[in-house]
């Protein structure tokens, strides 16, 4: 994307990352301190800014973090703040969705680890479109500078923010036509920008992994004993009929199945010690396991939705940790994703999206990369734990640290 930036774009976004990288214990803490980056980087007064902007649904009112207006008072962006590391859910970015057609504004920001801009081009049936994201760690980043350029005060103008997205959004919808589902753009810059390096360090660290694996005799043990709990639970669940069990034969099916599910069998057990409860939530459970057996392959990345939370499957025990692990076991290309899964992709400064269907998705295609016949997608999972997880091994956090986090 050619948008020239100029020193002082440069200069701002370069503070932006300084101030907005910094450890945040709370929503409010990074709130205040980018606001203080509007006044004093951007150049904003109190005129521009409305914090907790009551927004009116019918009956209901809810509240916008940030709203920003112009020296009239029109508002033309909105600023949601989420606290760094969490994940963004399909509710929340619904939400700021909403504040967006509510307020008829055409900006739309979420404010974390990162810094993500969606447009709204104000078709109907169609929700606002994610421009970019951006890392606050990114420094030198071409579009950040161009982004902070834009909204400067003194350089602002709706036109030229509405050019500046519907420039960017087709040239990366020309270049995710021409890939498909292949690559992940998170922005033009460093899509464009060649960096030769990245997938052979990546390879390095997984060299690595495997030299860890061939030491450590128990992690190596955990591997083999996850597959293989996976194949049982593959052939007993997904590829025979329990609904033909009788109740006893279901109670001993069950009692074998909750040993073998990884890192949860306490909590079955915990759960379910009971027979009487295992069979009152047969049916709920069969239900369940009858839906998850029947999703199509093309909703694999959304099917945890009906199983958590508020979802048409959800049961009061069984919760999203247990979902996620049957559904890898029915899809294997559906990775498991939680916090240590997010903490080691900002180690490596890579952006697996803003949603959690965004992020299965992305993270997938990311193992798929780098998958073979010995490195399956499930052992390339485990090498989160490599760098994250595992305290007695300093070997994947110290190559991280070295290779990744202190590259400019």
């Amino acid at each position: 994307m050619s948008i020239n930036s100029n020193n002082k774009s440069l200069t701002s976004w370069k503070e932006l990352c300084r101030m907005l990288s910094k450890k945040h214990t709370s929503e409010g803490e990074l709130e205040v301190r980018f606001e203080d980056c509007l006044y004093f980087v951007l150049g904003y007064t109190d005129t521009n800014i409305s914090r907790q902007k009551v927004i009116q649904f019918g009956h209901e009112r809810k509240r916008a973090d940030i709203v920003l207006c112009d020296d009239l008072r029109q508002p033309f962006a909105i600023f949601e703040i989420k606290k760094q590391g969490a994940e963004i859910s399909q509710h929340e970015m619904g939400q700021l969705f909403s504040y967006m057609r509510a307020e008829l504004i055409p900006f739309g920001f979420l404010l974390g680890d990162k810094i993500s801009l969606y447009y709204d081009e104000r078709k109907r049936g169609v929700d606002p479109k994610r421009v970019l994201t951006l890392s606050f760690k990114d420094t030198l980043n071409e579009d950040g500078s161009n982004l902070s350029a834009m909204l400067l005060k003194e350089k602002f103008t709706v036109e030229s923010m509405e050019d500046f997205c519907k420039k960017y959004l087709s040239e990366k919808e020309r270049i995710e036509n021409d890939f498909k589902e292949k690559v992940i753009i998170e922005n033009l810059a460093n899509f464009k920008k060649t960096d030769p390096r990245k997938d052979e360090l990546i390879k390095q660290l997984i060299t690595l992994y495997e030299q860890w694996l061939v030491k450590d005799e128990k992690e190596n043990s955990y591997i083999d004993y996850t597959q293989r709990n996976h194949e049982w639970i593959s052939q007993h669940l997904f590829s025979s009929d329990i609904t033909s069990l009788s109740n006893d034969d279901y109670l001993s099916f069950f009692k074998s199945f909750m040993e073998r599910v990884t890192n949860l069998e306490r909590f079955m057990r915990m759960w379910f010690n009971d027979d009487k409860k295992i069979i009152a939530g047969r049916k709920d459970f069969e239900n369940a396991v009858e839906f998850l057996n029947n999703i199509p392959d093309t909703e694999r990345f959304q099917a945890i939705r009906y199983f958590s939370g508020d979802g048409k499957y959800s049961m009061k025990y069984l919760n999203k940790s247990f979902w996620s692990e049957m559904i890898r076991i029915r899809f294997p290309d559906v990775p498991l994703c939680n916090d240590k899964t997010q903490n080691f992709f900002n180690a490596i400064d890579v952006y697996i999206g803003d949603t959690f269907e965004e992020k299965l998705r992305n993270i997938s295609n990311f193992y798929k990369k780098f998958s073979s016949d010995v490195m399956t997608l499930q052992k390339l999972s485990h090498l989160e734990h490599f760098v994250i997880g595992n305290i007695k091994c300093k070997t994947g956090k110290e190559f991280v640290k070295k290779n990744f986090q202190n590259r400019g």
